[in-house]
Formats: C-alpha cells, structure tokens, sequence
C-alpha cells in the first residue's frame, strides 16, 4: 500500500522511491539533510525481498504544529529496529502515522499491507470484563459488520496467536487477572491474529520487572526469526541497545540511525537528550563523554545549552499535549464510526484501541 502527500492531501502512488541513499553513517555520525535520511547499513536487504516500510521525507503536523520532519525510514524482514529520543519527540506521532491513525501532511510512505499495533499498556482499560480469547478476537471482529457471526477459521488464527506468545493455557482468564507481562503479550497476540509482516510496539517495557522484560525479549527475538518485522518506541536504552538490530534516533525528525556499535558519537545523544557530556546516559548507551577544552570552552556554553533545554523541554511538552488531544479526538471519531456502522482506516487499525465498543461487538463462543 502507497500514499503520497502534496500538501496535506493524500492519493495513491504505485511509484515507491526508497530512502537511504542520501545519509551515511560513519562511526554515528550523519551526513546528508538535517532530518536524516536512512542509513545504508541500517536497513540491510534479506533475501532480495522487498521492504515492507518505506518512509520517504515525511512530515506529520498536529492541530497546525509540525511534529515530524523529514523522516526516512526503511524497515525489512525480520528486523528489530528501536526508536528512541526523549518525551515528545514524536516516537509515538510516527507509528500512528505509519498506522493511518493520523495523516502526513507530505513526503510519501509505504507499506506491505497493516502493520499490526501494539499500543502502551496504559492506554488499554484493563478492567473490562472480557476474556483473553476474546480480547484477541476483537482484532479480527473489527473488519466484520455487526451482524456477522465469527468462525471456526477465526478462532483457529485466535488459538494460534495465543500459542506463539504463550498464553493459550490462559485463553479463559480475564483481563484483570493477569500479570503486566502476561498483558503485553495478550497485546501482541492480538497484532498477530492478523498475520502481519510488521509490528509497531509502542513501548512494551514500560512497567515491566527484568525477569519480565527478558521474557519479552526472548518473545521479540522469536517473532523476528519467524520473518516477523519490529518496529518498537522504548525509553529503555540499555534494552534497545541489547535488543535491537538497528536503532532510530528522533527528535521531531530522524537525528540518526544505525546499529547501535555505530552510533558512537556523544553529541548526537547529548543533543537528542539535552544532556551534558557528564550524564549517565552517554554510559548507559556505551559511548565516551567529549573531552572539555583546556580554555573550558565547553563549559561557556552550559548556561546557554541549559536555558535552551528548558525551552526546548516545555516545546516538547507542547506536542505532547497536542499529540494527547488529537488522539482524543480521533477515539470519539472512531466510537462515531462504529456506531453508524462506518468501516475505515481507523477501524482497520484499531487493533491498538481495546476501548472502541469491542464488548458490544464481541458475541459468543459456541460451545
């Protein structure tokens, strides 16, 4: 699937052109436009297979404010690529877009078919009385009318999500009964249910014990080696690092990319992060402070660096909020369309949304 954006508006293109060619990486740093397009030997070619997402000088606006500039991005099979950056940065903004969830306002993106979705824990009411099992079925109800009935074939394809993340033994319990490990993979399980290429995880540790978060690990390394490509947000650095094959720096555009061991260079992190040359994070991503001039011209420029920061913070903030807003506002538009009994994008993608009517939809199981 091809969408290409002049000026806000979208049509379809059968033409795909792929970024990557005009950014290189050496030893992390960027060379090519500021927004940074995709690394060569961060989007390595398997098999000759086509890439299931290109993203070619996108750019995303919310309520009239740009949020995403610029972004190229190839993702392959079988990768695990981690996008990381600081709030705001737009992380989550981008695989929305990447969704449909919320329209680019230009560049060109490309998919092989719908990613499934896997959305933060926190925005799931957890409380619903509604069964593991069922939970999964409602990503295959969603491109069902009202009145039809679902299958033997689609509680099979259930079952079998179910059985990859491990959970089917607990297929009956519900959903307040269950761990906050045993919800992600609920969560990913109901991605699956529809055979996706690719997944979006938005995420997935937060809250997370280490026991936990490396049981998850070991579940993402399966997936991938099944063909299954991942495209996972995390503020956890030390996790991506560990875990991804590639990883995505942004900050309201792509900074950098590369595999982790490349990205090298302690300014792109200190710039990414507003952080100063003696954080713990430039050790937490494996990478040496600068040296700090004899003349302490570095230090000159902390009083700027830091009041920049702080504007820079609460201009993150900013988008946010406006990113929490549309959001709400695209939920109430999904609950609208459901109840005139409308089928679109957004239901297409509402793997990512437990809250959209699935307990009215859901019917069941025959015995």
């Amino acid at each position: 699937m091809s969408y290409e954006h002049t000026g806000g508006n979208t049509k379809g293109s059968a033409a795909g052109r792929t970024a990557g060619s005009a950014s290189e990486h050496t030893g992390g740093n960027t060379k090519g436009s500021a927004a940074g397009r995709t690394a060569g030997s961060a989007s390595e070619h398997t098999g000759g297979h086509a890439p299931l997402l290109v993203l070619d000088e996108v750019n995303v606006e919310l309520t009239g404010r740009r949020i995403l500039t610029g972004v190229n991005l190839r993702v392959e099979k079988a990768q695990l690529i981690g996008l990381v950056g600081p709030n705001g940065a737009g992380k989550t903004t981008l695989m929305r877009a990447i969704m449909g969830l919320i329209p680019t306002s230009a560049g060109k993106l490309e998919r092989t078919g719908l990613p499934g979705y896997v959305p933060q824990r926190h925005d799931i009411e957890w409380g619903y009385p509604i069964s593991v099992e069922q939970t999964v079925m409602t990503s295959l109800q969603m491109r069902k009318r009202l009145w039809e009935r679902t299958s033997a074939a689609d509680w099979k394809r259930v079952y079998e999500a179910l059985d990859m993340v491990a959970m089917k033994d607990l297929r009956r319990r519900t959903l307040d009964e269950l761990s906050g490990g045993q919800k992600q993979r609920v969560l990913i399980a109901r991605a699956l249910a529809r055979s996706p290429r690719l997944l979006l995880l938005d995420e997935p540790f937060t809250g997370l014990d280490h026991p936990t978060q490396d049981e998850l690990t070991a579940l993402l390394r399966e997936l991938t080696e099944r063909g299954v490509a991942i495209l996972m947000s995390t503020h956890d650095l030390s996790q991506a690092i560990d875990v991804c094959d590639s990883l995505v720096l942004l900050k309201g555009g792509i900074i950098a990319q590369g595999r982790p061991g490349e990205l090298t260079d302690p300014q792109l992190w200190m710039d990414a992060f507003e952080v100063g040359p003696s954080s713990a994070l430039l050790r937490t991503v494996g990478v040496a402070a600068p040296s700090i001039n004899e003349d302490g011209a570095r230090e000159e420029t902390r009083a700027s660096e830091e009041t920049r920061a702080s504007d820079e913070a609460r201009a993150c903030e900013e988008g946010r909020i406006l990113e929490e807003a549309q959001e709400s506002r695209e939920t109430r538009q999904l609950h609208d369309k459901r109840e005139r009994g409308v089928e679109g994008p957004y239901e297409l993608a509402a793997g990512s949304l437990l809250a959209a009517g699935s307990a009215n939809d859901l019917r069941a199981k025959s015995a």
